[in-house]
């Protein structure tokens, strides 16, 4: 594992730019990767393929706040989880810095950015990808593949790409293919990617879950979720597709899909869209952009667009 945070000794990891674990409680000083970003270098950092810890990677209470002069990019690549949390801040305030988000190399894992985290790429692409398993612990049932939650992440003209993909470990366990909820996302083009397969025994899952939350975007939001429980699910929150000038070519699209086909079941999460729930929230598209909404199930329970 690797913690990134501030005023530490940099060990156990390869020399920069590329930092690669190659001991056992690897950590990486913020500063040290600010200065590298800030000499117009890309940063690479992997949890690399030996020893006997998870291979997750953790930045909390960091400040990764560079200024560089030419494009550069920030990379993380976990064998496991990936976690930003704790306020950390990853920016900008000079050229575009790209920032990807790479989880589960071994085939399970997490991107979490957490509650009072903000990204600002200043025109820099945000990139976010992982794989969950839902589980069930005590009362409580978990599984991303992506979780942005109480966060604010702006790319400015910039893109933004979350894929996130789970699956159940048992009845019961909630599985969502990427969550937003309580942030902001705001970016040009913004795609949402999720995609959930529940236990058997119950479709209690969600391609793509918002929730509370605002999604800007300044020519296209694609948002697609497919579950065996529900595609796409948003309430309380707004997502607008508002460019500064007329765009006929600028869209909000959202495609779900439900692929339970259980006729027996008494449980009805199974539509392709839903949206509101007595929650409010609203589809904004101004300036020529047009909205275009395609729910579909397997025919049984809740309709394909509620």
């Amino acid at each position: 594992k690797i913690t990134i945070t501030n005023s530490i000794d940099t060990i156990g990891v390869s020399p920069s730019p590329n930092f690669t674990a190659v001991n056992s409680g690897a950590q990486i000083d913020a500063a040290e990767i600010v200065s590298v970003l800030n000499g117009n270098t890309s940063v690479v950092i992997n949890t690399g393929s030996g020893g006997t810890e998870p291979g997750d990677i953790t930045v909390t209470n960091a400040n990764l706040a560079a200024a560089p002069t030419l494009p550069v990019s920030l990379t993380l690549q976990a064998a496991r989880n990936i976690r930003v949390t704790n306020g950390s801040v990853i920016s900008s305030s000079g050229s575009p810095l790209s920032v990807n988000l790479q989880a589960a190399s071994s085939g399970i894992g997490t991107v979490s950015i957490e509650s009072g985290v903000v990204i600002n790429t200043a025109g820099g692409n945000f990139l976010a990808s992982g794989v969950g398993f839902g589980f069930v612990e005590g009362p409580f049932f978990y599984g991303y593949g992506v979780q942005v939650y109480g966060a604010t992440l702006t790319t400015g003209t910039g893109n933004i790409t979350l894929n996130g993909t789970t699956t159940a470990s048992a009845a019961d366990a909630a599985n969502i293919g990427v969550g937003v909820g309580f942030s902001t996302v705001s970016g040009r083009d913004i795609l949402i990617n999720g995609t959930s397969t529940a236990a058997t025994t119950d479709p209690f899952a969600y391609g793509v879950d918002i929730g509370s939350s605002s999604i800007p975007a300044s020519r296209s939001l694609q948002i697609s979720g497919t579950s065996s429980g529900t595609g796409v699910y948003f309430n309380d929150s707004t997502l607008a597709v508002t460019p500064a000038t007329a765009n006929p070519a600028a869209f909000l699209s959202i495609n779900g899909t439900s692929t339970w086909t259980d006729a027996t079941s008494t449980f009805f999460y199974n539509s392709g869209i839903e949206g509101g729930s007595g929650y409010g929230g609203a589809l904004v598209a101004s300036n020529g952009a047009t909205i275009d909404l395609f729910g579909a199930n397997g025919g049984f329970g809740a309709p394909a667009l509620n």
